[in-house]
């Protein structure tokens, strides 16, 4: 093969677009043992990739594994134990779910009562504005701080 078809290859070949009859013309060429001077890095990856090839294992994958009759046995019955303490979580979960989204809270709704003594209604009026207005000053207490900072104009530069 020609220099100008082998750079053609091998381009293909590191972007990963050659066709397998390209790749085999490659080992071909490589195997051959008549490489270019520009082609000898790729050249040593294909010697590799050969003798990687070649290596064969001593013993069988399955040879290697240790042969324990028990240990399948003791998997299938920790599986279902597992199975078994999922559905309990499960079902245990959902019936706490349900009973926290289906209980009544106390708090919900207020007794509301009706008042027919107008010194009385006027008196737990008062009591409702004073918590109100209790609560109105609590809130506007930081507000009062940043009115001063805004009287000194150090934000207005």
């Amino acid at each position: 093969m020609d220099k100008q078809t082998i750079d053609a290859f091998l381009d293909k070949y590191w972007a990963g677009e050659s066709s397998l009859e390209e790749e085999q013309s490659l080992r071909t060429y490589f195997s051959a043992g008549d490489v270019a001077n520009a082609h000898k890095d790729a050249g040593v990856l294909f010697g590799f990739y050969n003798s990687e090839r070649d290596i064969v294992a001593s013993k069988a994958i399955k040879d290697m594994l240790p042969q324990n009759a028990n240990t399948s046995e003791t998997k299938i019955r920790h599986f279902n134990w597992t199975r078994v303490a999922a559905s309990i979580i499960l079902i245990f979960s959902m019936l706490v779910g349900w009973n926290y989204f289906t209980a009544p809270t106390t708090n919900q709704t207020a007794a509301v009562e009706e008042i027919s003594d107008p010194d009385e209604a006027y008196r737990v009026t008062m009591e409702a504005l004073a918590y109100l207005s209790n609560k109105y000053d609590k809130g506007a207490k930081p507000l009062q701080t940043l009115a001063k900072v805004n009287a000194t104009n150090i934000l207005n530069n």
